[in-house]
């Protein structure tokens, strides 16, 4: 019985500590800002030769 009720207050803290999601959140904030960051630089690099030649025209 002693075996079983461990088992249970286990159970129900584990359950407790999955039901926080905040750390998760953050993650998945923090991945999808890694993403949009690495799209970004792709196309900087991608378009690098007409971003050089648009400043270049600029006079001021």
């Amino acid at each position: 019985m002693e075996t079983l009720t461990r088992l249970y207050i286990s159970l129900t803290n584990l359950s407790v500590r999955s039901n926080d999601e905040t750390g998760a959140t953050a993650v998945e904030y923090a991945l999808l800002v890694a993403l949009i960051a690495a799209v970004i630089t792709v196309a900087v690099i991608a378009l690098q030769g007409r971003i050089s030649t648009a400043l270049n025209k600029v006079t001021l």
